[in-house]
């Protein structure tokens, strides 16, 4: 859970800049809007464990984590704060996540968690393959986020094609359509009118990184 993975990360020896002091702050930006409601916050979740790949190793989050005292405070949100968890599928994200983060009683919506992501990731969210190759145990889990008070905001990208034409815009609109009525209004999937960016979080990282020791 969050909490182990906090303390497994911010224990390991390091020569990196980051230090146990910053982890502590970011652990206490959680704490702080797990018991204070009405806070609405912006949360970067990292994932040390990928379901299909090898786990982070301690020093590739600390160097993710300095990624973000990379960049200036203009781009980003007035109340952010980075949760690492050690939950490779959004259904134990959620399981997680919804014990320590309150909703808004005031607003007369059940909704608590708002994950903001883009196409690749919704289409392994609704990949029989993550719930033992089972439909239904995959319906089972997505009515189970919902019930938490789980929603999902769906970025699309440009799926190369064969070299010399014209790039697809993938939205996940017609795997949306594949999914039980009951659980497609978990997702919300944004236009290519409404928001496209041509870049992927690896080159992102990558440019943050190259301009970060250029400075």
């Amino acid at each position: 859970n969050i909490a182990k993975s906090y303390s497994r990360y911010s224990s390991h020896s390091s020569n990196s800049s980051i230090s146990s002091s910053i982890l502590d702050s970011i652990w206490t930006t959680v704490q702080k809007h797990s018991i204070k409601e009405n806070q609405p916050a912006v949360f970067f979740e990292l994932s040390v464990t990928n379901a299909d790949k090898p786990p982070l190793d301690p020093s590739e989050v600390e160097r993710r984590l300095n990624l973000f005292l990379e960049l200036p405070p203009s781009d980003l949100p007035n109340d952010w704060g980075v949760i690492l968890t050690n939950a490779p599928l959004f259904s134990q994200k959620t399981s997680i996540l919804s014990e320590i983060i309150p909703g808004d009683p005031s607003s007369g919506s059940n909704r608590k968690l708002t994950f903001v992501l883009g196409t690749d990731t919704f289409v392994r969210i609704i990949n029989p393959k993550y719930y033992e190759n089972s439909e239904d145990n995959m319906v089972a889990a997505l009515t189970a986020m919902k019930e938490r008070g789980v929603h999902f905001i769906v970025g699309g990208r440009l799926e190369q094609g064969i070299q010399g034409e014209r790039p697809n815009f993938v939205s996940g609109e017609e795997e949306l359509l594949s999914l039980p009525s009951n659980v497609q209004d978990i997702f919300t999937i944004l236009k290519e009118e409404d928001f496209r960016v041509d870049v992927s979080s690896t080159e992102l990282r990558n440019k943050i990184e190259k301009e970060s020791k250029n400075r």
